[in-house]
């Protein structure tokens, strides 16, 4: 029996979190203290709307995977600040009330926890201008090996002191 099907009944559940975080791959080195205490659902930057979190292809699915699966979740969100920026990303591993959990990234994620959000498409023909991100994640270098509930916490790489 495969590692895939040993754990296709183990659900991983995310949350959004747009927050600031450490990011070591991309240059950015913030302290663990800057991070919640407990994770929250919440958007930070006013000029933030329309995130959504789900299977690709299905609207109205709730953010979960199987563990150790090579599923994905899309995160989609418009900025209407109407300045390009550009945004990262570093996934945790969380206890059952959210808070950060003990583990080290290496007991929970194979591969990178953090990374960049590359798509980005500017809006045409609206009264307002703005940009829709897009992630489809964990990425290639990244697979979740631990069931559990993990935060997605986006930050504005120009600025990464900013909650956003």
């Amino acid at each position: 029996m495969t590692n895939r099907f040993r754990f296709s009944y183990l659900p991983i559940l995310f949350i959004i979190v747009t927050e600031i975080t450490t990011n070591f791959a991309f240059g950015l080195t913030l302290s663990e203290e800057i991070l919640p205490d407990t994770f929250k659902n919440e958007i930070y930057d006013a000029g933030i709307h329309t995130v959504l979190l789900k299977t690709p292809g299905w609207e109205f699915s709730l953010p979960v995977l199987d563990a150790g699966s090579r599923d994905q979740l899309e995160l989609r969100f418009d900025d209407l600040s109407g300045n390009q920026r550009n945004f990262g990303y570093t996934i945790y591993l969380c206890n059952a009330g959210w808070e950060k959990s003990e583990l080290p990234e290496q007991e929970y994620i194979s591969g990178f926890p953090t990374g960049v959000i590359r798509e980005a498409r500017a809006s045409f023909n609206t009264t307002y201008d703005y940009f829709s991100y897009r992630l489809l994640f964990p990425e290639e270098n990244c697979e979740l090996i631990q069931s559990g509930n993990y935060a997605l916490v986006i930050f504005d790489q120009e600025n990464p002191d900013n909650i956003v």
